[in-house]
């Protein structure tokens, strides 16, 4: 098994423990909370992209956030390749500070080949009250993923997505 499948594998297993605490944080604040508005997040991430060399990386996801504890995302990334990812996404909210860990695992195509992908990341709402009051979210993102395509390539990017809430 080849360093790069092996750290695949270990993200892959990152991404569902993050998933199974995702599950049994829900599971407890369904009886305590109220209920979670759904969120639809949409915003551009900048960042670096290592397949064989070093290159610049920008992507463009779109976040349907229907569960406080987790999500689908559908992605157009651009950087050592460029594509789609399709996946779901394991969320964990650390309390009320607005800040949330996560999971990626899915699907990446492009390039003419296709394979899984997987990540993880931390999700940071904004406390901007005035945005609050007309339901929309301003959200920092940090975004780690491995796209098992063409070689392989790890995507480290970042930016803020615009959360618009039912």
């Amino acid at each position: 098994m080849t360093k790069t499948r092996r750290a695949a594998a270990s993200l892959c297993l990152a991404a569902v423990l993050v998933g199974g605490f995702a599950l049994k944080a829900a599971a407890e604040e369904a009886e305590a909370a109220p209920s979670f508005p759904p969120t639809i997040y949409m915003g551009p991430s900048f960042g670096y992209s290592s397949e064989d060399s070093d290159h610049y990386a920008w992507s463009m996801q779109v976040i349907a956030r229907f569960l406080r504890n987790a999500a689908v995302q559908m992605e157009y990334f651009n950087g050592g390749t460029s594509g789609l990812y399709v996946g779901g996404m394991p969320i964990l909210p650390l309390g009320d500070s607005g800040a949330s860990l996560y999971g990626q695992l899915g699907g990446a195509f492009g390039g003419g080949d296709s394979g899984v992908a997987g990540g993880a990341g931390v999700l940071y709402t904004l406390p901007i009250e005035a945005l609050k009051k007309g339901k929309v979210d301003l959200t920092f993102r940090v975004d780690y993923k491995y796209l098992d395509i063409n070689g392989g390539d790890h995507m480290l990017t970042t930016g803020f997505l615009l959360g618009l809430a039912k």
